[in-house]
């Protein structure tokens, strides 16, 4: 925990920016990138599930730390103990993904203060959405995220998928409070 407090001592005017996706695709994706990393040093990995949910007593897992990173309340609440809240800017990630990013990242320019810099950068037609990859690309020469960076992961239960999302509903809301802002997760 010692991390805020040594970026307030480093800069304590210093401008942070928290991306923030629907808790459990958030967790479905963290979950497959460290497997990955896992599968690239022949480690066995458990399943999502395994991790997520203790077998003897059908309880969430609150001790497997990708759940906790899923409950922003948690991260936000101690930093607003080192930052003021104007310090810290919000980006709806799912809408980074799922609409046109040039919106987020427009509201992300501002607030950094880069609005000039950034104006035909981020304009909505400098986007375009890719069928076949299912996201948007960039439309000059950065283009769209490689093949590799594609996140299509396996469906996960529908029990599974529920029991998750009523247990992150009680710190969503949380979140939604201190925030001030409605995600509708």
């Amino acid at each position: 925990w010692g991390v805020p407090s040594r970026i307030q001592k480093m800069n304590p005017d210093i401008k942070l920016v928290l991306v923030v996706r629907e808790p459990f695709s958030r967790l479905v994706s963290d979950y497959y990138f460290l497997r990955s990393y896992a599968a690239d040093g022949n480690h066995s990995y458990s399943s999502l599930l395994e991790l997520c949910i203790n077998n003897e007593t059908g309880e969430v897992n609150e001790n497997y730390n990708n759940i906790l990173r899923s409950r922003y309340q948690y991260y936000y609440q101690h930093y607003l103990e080192y930052f003021k809240k104007y310090q810290i800017h919000i980006v709806n990630g799912d809408k980074l993904i799922d609409e046109n990013p040039a919106v987020e990242m427009k509201k992300l320019a501002k607030f950094l203060k880069l609005e000039t810099v950034c104006d035909g950068v981020f304009a909505e037609n400098a986007f375009y959405y890719d069928e076949l990859k299912g996201y948007y690309c960039y439309k000059d020469e950065f283009g769209c995220l490689s093949d590799e960076m594609e996140n299509q992961f396996p469906a996960e239960d529908p029990k599974f998928v529920e029991k998750m999302k009523e247990y992150f509903e009680h710190y969503n809301q949380i979140f939604y409070r201190l925030v001030g802002q409605n995600f509708t997760w």
